[in-house]
């Protein structure tokens, strides 16, 4: 996103919070590009999830599932905190599987951190690098609500 060159386009679409996983740096420097690739007044669409959704807690995203695959239990537990000053949200997964009556056995055990907005900040964001927000929605398409909207579906456009 921060670099290619690709032609120009009507429009660019990144999906499944892609953007969250780019510093704001980054994330500035992607839009910038993204901007390169697009012809005059073509539309940038993505989503993100929303730094102002109204969680009860700071870990409220916190995983704990279980799921059978064949005879093995797979096991996840994701636990979050989100720092609501710099929308910075600290993910630590944990993945196990059981064959049978076996003891659990790790897959897999990662951190990682996602950069969470406010829509307002997205705003201000997409202009000072070209583009104009056509529309702030919901995942599904519902009228968007600062405190109650967990996704940000955003349509920009470049100027």
């Amino acid at each position: 996103m921060r670099t290619i060159k690709v032609g120009k386009f009507d429009s660019a679409i990144t999906i499944y919070n892609a953007i969250g996983h780019l510093t704001k740096a980054d994330f500035e420097k992607a839009l910038r590009n993204i901007g390169r690739n697009l012809n005059w007044s073509g539309l940038y669409i993505f989503d993100i999830d929303n730094r102002n959704m109204n969680y009860k807690s700071s870990n409220a995203r916190d995983i704990d599932a279980t799921w059978m695959v064949g005879k093995a239990t797979i096991h996840k537990i994701q636990k979050c905190k989100l720092n609501r000053r710099t929308g910075m949200l600290a993910m630590r997964d944990l993945l196990t599987i059981r064959k049978g009556s076996s003891k659990p056995e790790m897959l897999s055990k990662t951190r990682w951190t996602m950069q969470l907005y406010s829509a307002e900040e997205l705003r201000e964001i997409l202009a000072r690098n070209g583009f104009e927000v056509l529309e702030q929605i919901g995942m599904d398409g519902s009228k968007f609500s600062d405190r109650n909207t967990p996704n940000i579906l955003t349509i920009a456009q470049k100027r």
